[in-house]
């Protein structure tokens, strides 16, 4: 159901017809884009997809005191490489959060399937745009790994912090995690 893309009340009819119409634009990219071949290029064996059941949590673990969750959408893992894909429906412009995402991934794969780090390659794979080619895999620099995890330990000391103050009932919730408009986000994230 398109609703299930929304965190929040029901979509308006104006708002589904628009998803419906982005949803049909990216099938048909993916159809008509050089991802099928790439994707027939490598064995099915060397294919990762996560279970979509709803009730299984998504994949994570703990790196460095810091959880990581891996709700990745497609990778290829084949002679001790990996490539991690992710779909992307949004504006090409939001490049900057989505390897930020895919890093986290990386990590992940790194730690689930044993690959070095300089052995991965992570491809936001931009729906959106109808190019033949709508991806370009990407290296995942150390670097970026840790300003990451220093951006997640700061948030989670915040978070945590916040926490306490709920408990301690110093605070309002709605104080300490404000609305916005985008019902996807809260304001700190």
């Amino acid at each position: 159901s398109v609703t299930e893309i929304y965190y929040c009340d029901e979509i308006t009819a104006e708002e589904k017809a628009r998803t419906l119409e982005l949803l049909k634009a990216c099938l048909q990219t993916f159809q008509e884009s050089e991802i099928i071949p790439f994707l027939e290029s490598h064995p099915i064996a060397s294919w990762r997809v996560q279970s979509k059941a709803t009730d299984e949590p998504p994949p994570w673990y703990m790196y460095d005191g810091i959880p990581v969750y891996a709700k990745y959408d497609f990778a290829i893992v084949q002679d001790g490489r990996a490539i991690m894909l992710d779909w992307k429906t949004g504006k090409a412009e939001n490049e900057r959060y989505a390897l930020d995402q895919l890093t986290w991934y990386a990590v992940y794969a790194m730690h689930e399937w044993g690959i070095a780090l300089q052995d991965i390659r992570v491809a936001p794979v931009w729906l959106s745009v109808n190019l033949p080619r709508p991806w370009e895999e990407s290296i995942v620099a150390q670097e970026a790994v840790t300003e990451l995890l220093e951006k997640w330990r700061a948030r989670i000391t915040l978070l945590r912090d916040r926490k306490q103050l709920l408990e301690s009932r110093s605070a309002n919730l709605f104080e300490l995690f404000p609305l916005t408009n985008n019902s996807n986000r809260c304001r700190e994230c």
